[in-house]
């Protein structure tokens, strides 16, 4: 049995959440040790961050909100997820470095230099095992966010910023198919959430069930 380090990618709407939600129920219900996280958050440090960075009204430089994507990872990542996977425990980000290179990266045009600089600087070789992919039109995302109550800074941005994020993710997928996998979003919740589990089994040496889904 191998702890992992498992993240999930994507777009708005991408349904990456729901996915990261289910992985780890499925997790709970073997009654193996792990934890569910996100970025940029997961610690209380980091979500103050968060916070600023979704729902802040400052208009931040793309550098500066680079440098506060690194600095909220820099507290999660040493606070929360390496100590969890020095315990043996895996750990599901929804969100992780891939999100900045996609939205700072190329979304905002920052480039592929910088923020994998700080990476390297600043994560020293903390890398996912596994990152999930979930690709989805950008117009489609952008209409499945609408449907909540709340919309965060990055929901506002126009079609040709979530256009390039999109670019981003498929570029990535491509660059690093060692590690990463590609989903179509637009492929049943049970029928990706099963793709996933049987990665992860695959992995892990685990026989993790599948969660029923609605």
């Amino acid at each position: 049995m191998t702890a992992l380090f498992l993240t999930f990618e994507g777009g708005e709407g991408s349904g990456k959440s729901t996915q990261a939600k289910l992985l780890h129920q499925a997790y709970v219900n073997s009654g193996i040790e792990s934890i569910l996280t996100r970025e940029p958050g997961g610690t209380d440090s980091a979500e103050s961050i968060r916070n600023l960075l979704l729902h802040g009204e400052s208009n931040f430089l793309p550098i500066t909100e680079l440098l506060l994507h690194n600095a909220s990872r820099y507290e999660h990542a040493k606070t929360k997820i390496i100590p969890a996977l020095k315990e043996k425990k895996t750990v599901i980000c929804d969100r992780f470095v891939d999100s900045t290179m996609a939205y700072q990266g190329y979304g905002h045009k920052v480039g592929k230099k910088t923020p994998a600089l700080l990476h390297n600087i600043l994560m020293e070789g903390l890398a996912p095992n596994i990152t999930f992919i979930l690709d989805i039109d950008p117009k489609v995302g952008l209409e499945r966010a609408k449907s909540k109550s709340k919309h965060d800074n990055y929901e506002k941005l126009d079609l040709e910023f979530h256009t390039r994020v999109r670019n981003g993710f498929l570029d990535i997928a491509n660059m690093a198919k060692d590690r990463c996998i590609l989903i179509k979003s637009t492929n049943k919740i049970a029928d990706i959430h099963k793709k996933i589990i049987d990665e992860v089994n695959k992995a892990s040496g685990l026989e993790l069930k599948p969660v029923k889904t609605a």
